[in-house]
């Protein structure tokens, strides 16, 4: 899917949004700094099923929570590989 950035707050926020045949998806990523210097992020993700898809939500919304999981784990892994700069 092709992504819209609808809202950008720099070093806070950034809001991204996606409409497809079958879906439309709403993605807010968050980034609030810790007091050591590192960065906590959030990433809110909301995905509405569109048109006949509505109807296997319910059967999608453990595949997605499993495909949520496996994206957290590879980024944290992608994020531990960087050099810490002060």
């Amino acid at each position: 899917m092709d992504y819209e950035i609808t809202e950008f707050v720099p070093n806070e926020k950034v809001v991204l949004y996606a409409k497809h045949f079958s879906m439309v998806s709403l993605d807010t990523i968050t980034f609030v700094p810790r007091s050591d210097g590192g960065t906590d992020m959030t990433y809110h993700a909301t995905v509405n099923l569109r048109g006949p898809f509505k109807v296997i939500t319910p059967l999608l919304n453990k595949s997605f929570k499993g495909l949520g999981d496996r994206a957290k784990a590879g980024l944290e892994k992608a994020l531990a590989a960087l050099p810490v700069t002060a």
